[in-house]
């Protein structure tokens, strides 16, 4: 048998062509099945698989604790000023709190009182007077726990309470008593924290207008400086904040801390004080890997664990908290079980709802 030669390049081609027809169609067919083979064999990197992995887990946990700076913002106190005086200081009130009625300072025996008024006294006043520092005497009497009366004018009753508030202050009662503006220097409040005094025994007394007392500076804002840790960082409710020896309940939904409690807790008066943050929502918690949790139907947590005798079984779980490598559960585990951690999703949540 002759063979047959190609008498041009364009016959060899279309040989070529005829070939590729028959033969490269089921060699693509074995290789796509190849290829789909391998891909169903061959887990994707970094994916949940089927394949349960049983860790242990870690706790129970103590309350979680973090030390924290809180920045201090303050207000410089106000100052007691004096009323008309002439005299020597013969005594000075040795607490540095001061309640509306305490005796404050004395010149030539008499008392002065630091007394909250409402109206500042600026004469003397007695019988037959009226006006709002006689409305002011009234108040200032009754609150004292003197006679008084309710308006703004002098009464018999206003005349009672004078004659009482002259005793307070060293001085004997009077038929007629007038009452005198230097027996009260007025403070802000009814009670006051002296943060520093410019008096003394046997100083001539102060003239009126003058300074006599700084009250303490008063704390405007605190803030927590930077950010709080991680674990603090989140919406779960209420931590305790710790400064000394006091404890008080922070909200981390509250607009700003607790500057009232802040300035009674800081014993200087400083830019900065550190205190410990404390999240007892940890405390009894256990650590788990947070690709043991799925969600159930009801939208709570889940995890399917094993005892030491290898039962399994679906465990709900509450999440407190966590940090970068675990997550805080509030559960029935006990610290000698097991969870499943790495199963697909889909696998976990049909365990789950098998209980």
């Amino acid at each position: 048998m002759k063979r047959h030669k190609l008498s041009n390049k364009r016959e060899y081609h279309a040989l070529i062509f005829m070939v590729s027809l028959i033969v490269i169609p089921p060699v693509a067919a074995v290789g796509a099945l190849y290829a789909q083979s391998a891909l169903v064999e061959q887990p994707l990197v970094h994916e949940h698989t089927d394949d349960p992995l049983w860790v242990p887990i870690n706790g129970p946990k103590e309350a979680t604790e973090s030390v924290v700076d809180i920045n201090l913002s303050w207000k410089e106190g106000s100052h007691l000023l004096s009323p008309e005086l002439s005299g020597t200081v013969t005594e000075v009130s040795d607490s540095m709190a001061l309640n509306s009625g305490d005796r404050f300072f004395s010149v030539d025996g008499v008392w002065v009182i630091a007394a909250k008024i409402n109206y500042p006294f600026y004469r003397e006043i007695s019988k037959g007077m009226s006006g709002k520092d006689v409305a002011s005497l009234n108040e200032l009497l009754i609150n004292l726990g003197f006679s008084g009366s309710s308006g703004d004018r002098w009464t018999w009753r206003t005349a009672q309470g004078v004659n009482s508030l002259a005793r307070l202050v060293g001085l004997k009662q009077k038929t007629d008593p007038t009452f005198e503006p230097s027996w009260v220097i007025s403070i802000p409040a009814d009670h006051i924290t002296l943060h520093g005094l410019k008096i003394s025994v046997g100083q001539v007394a102060p003239s009126k207008g003058s300074e006599v007392a700084t009250l303490t500076p008063t704390l405007e804002n605190a803030e927590f400086e930077g950010n709080l840790p991680r674990k603090f960082d989140t919406d779960r409710g209420a931590f305790a904040l710790k400064i000394e020896d006091s404890i008080y309940q922070y909200r981390d939904d509250d607009e700003s801390l607790n500057t009232q409690w802040l300035s009674k807790n800081t014993k200087n008066i400083s830019e900065k004080v550190s205190g410990i943050l404390i999240d007892e929502s940890t405390d009894g918690s256990f650590s788990v890997p947070a690709s043991a949790l799925v969600t159930s139907p009801n939208s709570d947590y889940c995890l399917v664990s094993k005892d030491p005798n290898g039962k399994i079984s679906p465990v709900p779980a509450e999440v407190v908290g966590g940090d970068p490598v675990a997550t805080f559960i509030q559960s029935e585990l006990k610290n000698n079980y097991e969870v499943v951690a790495g199963l697909a999703a889909s696998s976990l949540r049909n365990l789950c709802e098998s209980d």
